[in-house]
Parts: C-alpha cells; sequence; structure tokens
C-alpha cells in the first residue's frame, strides 16, 4: 500500500481507515518500517500515520 501522488498523506489514511483489514495491514507494515532504522522524518509521519489509525482499531 503506497501512497499515490495526487493525495495527501492524511487523506491517504482516511482513505486507508476506511478499511479495516487495509487499516490492520498498514499498521503492521508501519511498525515493520519503524523497526527497520527509519529516519526522524520517516519516524514522525509512521507514528503520526499509526495515531491515526489505531483509532479505527475496535
Amino acid at each position: 500500500m503506497t501512497h499515490g501522488k495526487g493525495h495527501s498523506y492524511d487523506e491517504y489514511l482516511e482513505r486507508i481507515a476506511q478499511h479495516p483489514i487495509v487499516t490492520k495491514v498498514k499498521i503492521t507494515e508501519m511498525i515493520s518500517n519503524l523497526a527497520d532504522h527509519p529516519s526522524k522524518k520517516q519516524m514522525k509521519k509512521y507514528a503520526k500515520g499509526l495515531l491515526r489509525l489505531l483509532r479505527e482499531i475496535k
């Protein structure tokens, strides 16, 4: 699941959040990316994304 051009990262997260299975897969992907020595910019991006998507988990 890659963020395509033409949409902001927030819009991308909102689209993902509309699909429970995709949300769980994306959360798993973000956690994996955080374990792979991310830059500070990436850490901020993934932290923001995780906080947003974790609100959808029931």
